[in-house]
């Protein structure tokens, strides 16, 4: 049995997030990851109009050192692509969804030809009344086409769509209820030769992919509201080609890009702006030489541990950030909370600007500092909440300062604080409904595995003792037989319906755990 490993962040191994011994239970977050943390929203933004012309292990092992990929597509070499277009062209009649042809300006009683396809030139789709990769594969004959936005709600939807010769900008936005990523695999459409122009609105990314397109000259990530659920990690120094970053929220930016990222961008003569042209890049360098400041001011010697800087950063977050009491007080009073204002330009805002603050500020300055101390964090969040999950000295654990702050009496004391139970806790154990990420799985799938061994006569009833399926874990493959596969599918329905029940039941109780 083997263990593919596909990283869904540039340095943090969610591997070892999955208990070797308690797979399905470890399942139960990714199946419960169905709405977003309170106060932030999906939005679709439109297009700015103004657009420039294997490491192979047994299931008990797990890989620790990552592998730097270069990507590339050759549409000759997909041939499972290539034989899905050519079997939907029927004298030049092409096989077209119904409810999608109001978005080529036809009639549903209008035959759809490969000449019209080809006649298009710019195309708006909504695939929410699809859900069938095949219902995309009509794209593939517009071959003339310049400007795609695509409204997502699956991140698979568009696997079947290839390279468009003459594509130069396309927006991909994730209108799906889960955190949701892209890859190399599920976007080929981004290796169109000529495409010069992404916006890429609420998706994560493949580490390292869209880094490795070269012919961009504009990348658009000024996502929404969406601060928390989605870990733009890029590699910014890998950006230098781009004339122009566009981004939103620059306190969440920070997060990731520090100051020698930012300073590699505008020395490159990269534009750093938001949709509106605003320079960014001024309120950019002061969020992170307030961040610089912070660092400089953390008490760590060059040969501290990882364990050693978490605690040093953990202490200024304690020390400097005071959780609100008006928010606090309305959390107990099971009253109606509005917390944007804590959530200005990003979560890091509130604790970079305000006197007081919640749990997303906390979160976010965790991750800032992580990430200017070299450790590896992914920002959680639930439905409800904000905390840390990190890689310390070889290991994955959360981390909640947002609830450690609510705890210690003294927040100088390490050891009172090392005592909590949210200083560094093992994620594999089952957590509260609080604690349930929502953007640490986003994909599960079943695949089965062809292997021509397994070639059998097609019967009424087929034996699948002997095939083994692949299941994908957010981008984690499992290579599993169907024996312990069905086993897996049988508990999540029990887990889940469990936890629905326990869901349903907390959420009419009055919610005390402090945010």
């Amino acid at each position: 049995m083997n263990l593919e490993i596909n990283k869904n962040h540039k340095k943090i191994d969610l591997s070892k997030l999955k208990d070797r011994n308690k797979i399905s239970s470890s399942l139960m977050s990714a199946v419960l990851a169905v709405s977003l943390f309170s106060g932030c929203s999906k939005q679709v933004d439109n297009l700015n109009n103004e657009l420039p012309t294997t490491n192979e292990a047994t299931i008990e092992e797990v890989i620790d050192t990552p592998t730097i990929k270069t990507f590339s597509y050759n549409k000759n070499e997909d041939t499972e692509t290539l034989n899905k277009i050519e079997a939907i062209l029927k004298d030049d009649i092409v096989e077209f969804p119904e409810v999608l042809k109001p978005s080529i300006n036809l009639s549903k009683d209008a035959s759809v030809t490969k000449e019209y396809l080809e006649s298009l030139t710019e195309l708006n789709i909504s695939t929410v009344s699809i859900n069938s990769k095949e219902d995309l594969l009509w794209l593939n004959y517009c071959t003339n086409l310049n400007t795609l936005k695509l409204l997502v709600f699956d991140d698979d939807i568009i696997e079947y769509v290839s390279t468009l010769p003459n594509l130069e900008r396309l927006a991909l936005y994730n209108c799906g209820k889960n955190s949701a990523t892209i890859d190399s695999n599920n976007c080929k459409i981004l290796f169109s030769p000529k495409l010069n122009y992404l916006v890429l609105s609420d998706f994560n990314s493949e580490p390292g992919l869209i880094e490795s397109l070269k012919n961009l000259k504009i990348l658009d990530i000024g996502f929404s509201n969406n601060t928390i659920l989605i870990n733009y990690d890029l590699d910014y120094s890998k950006l230098t080609h781009l004339d122009r970053l566009i981004v939103s929220n620059p306190y969440s930016i920070a997060v990731r890009m520090d100051s020698k990222e930012l300073d590699l961008l505008l020395k490159n003569n990269t534009l750093i702006t938001t949709r509106q042209n605003e320079d960014m890049s001024y309120r950019l360098q002061t969020i992170n030489s307030k961040l610089d400041e912070i660092v400089n001011s953390i008490e760590i010697e060059d040969n501290s541990s990882e364990e050693e800087k978490l605690d040093a950063i953990i202490m200024y977050v304690l020390k400097n950030l005071k959780y609100d009491p008006e928010i606090s007080e309305k959390l107990e009073s099971n009253s109606q909370i509005n917390a944007s204002s804590f959530y200005d330009d990003g979560c890091l805002y509130g604790a970079l600007e305000l006197d007081t603050q919640i749990c997303g500020n906390y979160s976010a300055l965790v991750s800032a500092l992580c990430e200017r101390l070299d450790l590896n964090d992914i920002n959680q969040m639930s439905t409800v909440h904000s905390w840390n999950l990190v890689y310390v000295d070889g290991n994955n654990y959360y981390l909640d300062t947002t609830l450690i702050d609510s705890l210690v009496t003294d927040e100088t004391d390490l050891n009172e604080i090392k005592d909590q139970e949210w200083y560094l806790k093992d994620p594999n154990i089952e957590v509260d409904y609080v604690h349930t990420s929502n953007n640490l799985s986003d994909l599960i799938t079943i695949k089965e595995i062809f292997v021509e061994s397994q070639l059998q006569e097609q019967t009424e009833v087929q034996d699948i003792s002997n095939k083994e399926y692949e299941l994908s874990i957010n981008n984690k493959k499992y290579i599993l037989p169907a024996g312990i596969l069905v086993g897996i599918l049988g508990g999540l329905g029990y887990a889940y319906k469990e936890k629905k029940k326990e869901k349903e039941l907390k959420n009419t109780e009055e919610v005390k755990l402090k945010r």
